[in-house]
């Protein structure tokens, strides 16, 4: 009887180690699409123009920050450091029409960054900040 929760941990993680390795072939047996070159471009087919600019366009998601120097708003480094990691910083606020709700922001930032790590792994902030670190350095923005 004592046998019985190993042999099951054994074979929960046998049949998850197979369900992820069968999920991992499918993934990469997919076809990348090659582009057309034969295609009409934005440039010269203007009826449809919007259609292959909307495309293109990605949409980010984007993380509240209150102090701006220590994300370099503006510096185009750091813009595209963030752009690689899919998402954006954007200043928090009060205005006289809407005041800030720290709370709802909280929330927002908190779920943001569960999708990133997610996406990018556990240490995806330090990261970033290694790489925002080399690009204030790189542009001259570094203090200290």
């Amino acid at each position: 009887m004592p046998f019985l929760p190993k042999t099951f941990f054994i074979f929960l993680c046998s049949c998850f180690l197979c369900l992820a390795t069968a999920f991992l072939a499918g993934c990469k047996s997919q076809k990348t699409k090659t582009p057309d070159p034969f295609k009409f471009s934005s440039a010269t087919d203007f009826y449809h123009a919007e259609k292959f600019e909307s495309k293109e366009k990605k949409r980010y998601k984007y993380l509240y920050a209150y102090n701006m120097r220590k994300v370099l708003y503006g510096n185009q480094c750091v813009n595209d450091v963030t752009h690689q990691f899919g998402y954006e910083y954007i200043p928090a606020f009060d205005s006289a029409e809407e005041p800030r709700n720290d709370l709802e922001i909280w929330f927002h930032n908190f779920f943001t960054s569960v999708g990133i790590t997610f996406r990018h792994g556990l240490l995806w902030k330090r990261k970033v900040k290694k790489r925002i670190r080399y690009c204030a350095e790189s542009s001259g923005d570094f203090n200290g």
